[in-house]
């Protein structure tokens, strides 16, 4: 059984979970049922993530407990969707966060309003995802899942970072999550090993192929994605050729890794 766990970040006091009611269910992901929440006193809207412990076998949630404790570890920076409120039912844990309408998959299958989005905005997208996995690198977690679908955009315009439910801890490996980090497509080479090698450079390749998304056209990228696992790095701007080059490095000793995109980018003025 998950122990209960208490947190203090960013809870109001005023959160109960008798006073929620769900809106509607949107889905699921790896720890159980997705769905839209509203707190009934102050109407506020959150997104929620319902695990049934009776689901999971004993070793499996563990793993799930790690998971929680890892998503709690970088909740408080700004670019992640951190969580507001987590609650312990009887056999049921209920995790609520921030709500927003926008995801970033979604936005760049509608061509219409992606065409609408310049370069600046899609640095500022880019980097912001850089600092969450940088925090989630510095606090020993690997998210594993770095992907447009797991990105939000704000009413203000910023990015974050959502869905924890693929974390690794830097010190915690276990045999049952080995195939999630597979999610990001093409996979990084080093998860084609025997066994896969999970590091926070799977990460990294999930940002290569985000700045690859973001930057060549979405037809060409499609086509090359679905015909060859080779990336055309001259499709990219000038400026940030080298970061697609460094973060979808094949060697993942040799990748480039969230603090050398860091520095690049405040080289050229970001």
């Amino acid at each position: 059984m998950i122990e209960k766990l208490h947190i203090s970040i960013n809870i109001k006091k005023n959160l109960t979970i008798d006073d929620f009611n769900i809106i509607e269910t949107n889905g699921t992901n790896k720890w159980g049922n997705t769905c839209k929440v509203i707190h009934t006193k102050t109407d506020e809207v959150y997104s929620a993530n319902i695990i049934n412990k009776n689901d999971w076998a004993l070793g499996q949630l563990l793993v799930i407990q790690q998971q929680l404790q890892n998503y709690i570890n970088v909740s408080e920076n700004e670019n992640v969707n951190g969580i507001r409120a987590l609650f312990e039912c009887d056999q049921f844990v209920f995790i609520f966060y921030e709500f927003n309408e926008i995801n970033l998959a979604s936005l760049y299958g509608n061509r219409m309003y992606w065409n609408e989005i310049d370069y600046q905005q899609k640095m500022e997208v880019f980097m912001q995802v850089v600092c969450a996995v940088h925090a989630c690198h510095e606090a020993g977690v690997i998210h594993g899942d770095v992907r447009m679908e797991n990105i939000e955009i704000r009413s203000d315009g910023s990015a974050c970072l959502i869905n924890f439910s693929n974390t690794y801890s830097v010190q915690f490996s276990d045999e049952w999550m080995s195939p999630m980090a597979a999610a990001l497509d093409p996979p990084p080479p080093e998860m084609g090993a025997s066994p896969p090698i999970i590091s926070t450079a799977v990460d990294d390749w999930g940002l290569g192929l985000l700045l690859y998304e973001l930057f060549v056209d979405i037809i060409k990228c499609n086509v090359l994605l679905e015909s060859s696992s080779d990336f055309e790095f001259n499709l990219l701007p000038d400026e940030i050729r080298v970061i697609g080059q460094g973060l979808l490095n094949r060697d993942h000793s040799a990748r480039w890794n969230t603090d050398s995109v860091l520095r690049y980018l405040s080289k050229i003025g970001f």
